[in-house]
């Protein structure tokens, strides 16, 4: 089996789940593009993956991808790495992904907004708005 192989097959035969599968592959190649690399075996050749790793993480924050995403984004590459014997240091590495905000799309009514709601409907919607 050539190392590249050998790397891909560490990577990816440790994986249970196909979506999981198809996740970390999808962000792994992204990473590889991110680093202008073409094979998987040359992400072990990074002298520095943590640097190169935040550097990422920085790119993503400028494209304004949510913390979470690049938690999301960050799992397979972390992933790669610890199953070809690369140790990270996850925390410092995480320092970087910035702070965990919500975006509330919904909001609850306001006791205003549901009279004049009421006011404006008709009986049927009325029960319906009594209900929920």
């Amino acid at each position: 089996m050539s190392n590249q192989q050998e790397v891909y097959s560490n990577f990816i035969d440790s994986i249970k789940s196909q979506v999981t599968k198809n996740i970390y592959e999808r962000d792994i190649k992204l990473y590889l593009q991110f680093c202008n690399l073409n094979n998987l075996s040359d992400l072990l050749m990074i002298k520095d993956p943590q640097k190169q790793i935040i550097k990422y993480i920085m790119s993503l924050r400028e494209r304004q991808l949510s913390s979470n995403s690049i938690s999301t984004m960050l799992n397979g590459i972390y992933h790669f790495y610890e199953m070809n014997d690369i140790p990270l240091n996850k925390k410092k590495i995480n320092m970087f992904k910035g702070e965990f905000t919500r975006n509330p799309l919904d909001k609850a009514y306001t006791h205003e907004q549901i009279s004049k709601i009421m006011n404006f409907s008709d009986l049927r919607m009325k029960i319906i708005i009594t209900l929920m």
